[in-house]
């Protein structure tokens, strides 16, 4: 029976494969190639099963993703993301089968092996894509000889070796992406002869050494994305020569130097990504010429000197990262003017002194000012960022009251201002705050009772108000917050009792509730339910434990 099955197969394989021969015939007649034998090609590499073959009607002379010319020959093959039932891609390059193709795209199509030296073979090549495969081993040196490619994409692979500098012999190149493999070495200064090419990725590799000066050279070129890598050295002062840039991403790499004041140059430049690097000196004034920014990242470097009010000129910016720097002085009231920021980081510098009225920027909706030198006062202005779901201003020298206003934030999710100086009681209508899930007050200098309002907080999940000076009892409205995982009450003075409603908090799973001055012993069921609730939760207090 499986004999029998197995000759069926065969049977339909040979009978779907003198069908396809036959048409082609039919196309072509008699010619000095033969479209016959670029058919025996395709199913002599078997990359389609037996049982698709079978199912595909013979009389429409087609395979899926192969496209012919007039005369009859192949000139495209795209199997993208098609798994083949063949996997090696050696089996494909057989002498010249396809002295036509201008099109290869075997993306994601499982092809296993290494890419053969034969590639060389279809010279007529304008298109290649080999990406999201499992091909390893090196660059076939024979890649230069494809000079007419305009595509080249080799992403996503293993291919572990160095940038060929053949490959600044391609020079009808427009697209370039070697990314995600393991390769390593410099940037070969040959590829700024691709003078053509708009766009080149290589991240996410282990290429090492400078950034050629020749890559100023690419002026057509629109995309450039290194990042994740190990690239030295400094950005070349000529990289504003790039003037069409639209995407310029060296994240991730052991960049040192300053910033080139010819960055100024890239008007057109939309998303710049420097994070992560080794730049040093201050921010230029030349970068408030780059008015098309919509993204600016020089997060995690060692920025110092002031921000530069020119950063107001740049209106379109939605996202502005400078975390994790050394920069001082103040934030500049003409930040105010970037309407359409949505996320501004400057957490982690030594920026000072008092908030300014910039905080008005009805778009945002992340915030993040801690780990700096802040003082004064909260402004009341806080409550027009309406839209704000993150506002981080902790660890800081803010002093006085929590102002009313922040209660206006019907859009909170996560509001830290724990270890500041802020006095006074917590604001009445905190309850308001219903999308909150974080909020985080310890270390300051709060008092007064922890308000009942406290209980319309229907989304809280974390509350940290250890280290204060509240100094009454816990509310009982607090075992309302069905939602709480987290509670610290710890080093705040409390007294009297626990409410037995505590029992209510089903999905509470950490308590610290030491160093306070509660009367009573902590009910039994407490130590039951809470996972991480134990003897040092309840360390310093007046009784007894259960």
């Amino acid at each position: 029976m499986m004999a029998s099955s197995i000759s069926n197969s065969i049977s339909s394989f040979a009978a779907v494969a003198v069908a396809l021969i036959s048409c082609a015939s039919l196309v072509l007649g008699s010619v000095e190639y033969s479209p016959e034998q670029e058919v025996k090609a395709l199913l002599a590499y078997e990359w389609w099963s037996p049982a698709y073959l079978n199912s595909i009607t013979t009389t429409s002379c087609k395979l899926p993703g192969i496209a012919r010319n007039h005369a009859g020959s192949i000139t495209r093959i795209s199997i993208h993301k098609f798994f083949l039932y063949g996997s090696e891609l050696g089996k494909f390059l057989n002498g010249s089968s396809f002295p036509n193709l201008i099109h290869l795209d075997l993306a994601a199509a499982g092809l296993h092996g290494s890419i053969p030296p034969e590639i060389d073979t279809l010279s007529k090549l304008t298109y290649l894509d080999l990406s999201h495969n499992y091909l390893s081993g090196e660059l076939p040196l024979s890649l230069r000889n494809l000079s007419q490619l305009v595509v080249l994409d080799i992403s996503f692979i293993d291919i572990q070796d160095s940038i060929p500098s053949e490959l600044g012999n391609l020079n009808t190149l427009v697209a370039l992406n070697l990314s995600v493999n393991i390769l390593y070495g410099p940037i070969p200064s040959s590829l700024g002869l691709l003078t053509n090419l708009t766009h080149l990725d290589i991240f996410a590799n282990q290429i090492n050494g400078q950034l050629p000066l020749s890559i100023t050279s690419l002026t057509h070129l629109m995309e450039f994305d290194a990042s994740s890598n190990a690239i030295n050295g400094s950005i070349p002062i000529h990289i504003g020569k790039l003037k069409n840039l639209q995407f310029l991403f060296l994240p991730r790499n052991m960049l040192d130097g300053p910033l080139p004041l010819s960055l100024g140059q890239l008007s057109k430049l939309p998303a710049l990504s420097l994070d992560s690097n080794n730049i040093s000196g201050s921010i230029p004034p030349e970068i408030g010429k780059m008015t098309n920014l919509t993204y600016l990242d020089l997060g995690k470097n060692m920025l110092n000197g002031s921000l530069p009010s020119s950063l107001g000129q740049l209106s379109k910016l939605t996202a502005l990262s400078l975390d994790s720097n050394n920069i001082t002085g103040s934030i500049p009231l003409e930040i105010g003017k970037m309407t359409n920021l949505a996320r501004l980081d400057l957490h982690e510098n030594m920026l000072m002194r008092q908030l300014p009225p910039i905080l008005g920027l009805v778009n945002l909706f992340y915030l993040d000012l801690s780990v700096n030198m802040f003082n004064g006062q909260l402004p009341p202005e806080i409550g027009y960022l309406k839209n704000v779901e993150s506002l981080l201003l902790g660890d800081n020298r803010l002093t006085g009251a929590i102002p009313s206003t922040l209660c206006d934030l019907t859009n909170l999710y996560y509001l830290s201002l724990s270890q500041n100086q802020l006095s006074g009681s917590l604001p009445s209508r905190i309850g308001n705050l219903e999308n909150l899930a974080r909020l985080k007050l310890s270390s300051n200098n709060l008092m007064g009772p922890i308000t009942p309002s406290s209980g319309g907080l229907r989304s809280i999940q974390d509350i940290d108000l250890s280290y204060n000076h509240f100094s009454e009892s816990i509310p009982i409205e607090i075992c309302s917050l069905s939602t709480l995982t987290s509670l610290d009450l710890s080093n705040i003075f409390l007294v009297g009792e626990i409410p037995y409603k505590h029992a209510d908090l089903v999905n509470l799973a950490t308590l610290n509730l030491a160093g306070n001055h509660f009367n009573y012993c902590i009910p039994c069921y407490l130590g039951s339910t809470i996972r991480t609730f134990d003897a040092e939760g309840y360390l310093y207090n007046s009784s007894c434990l259960f």
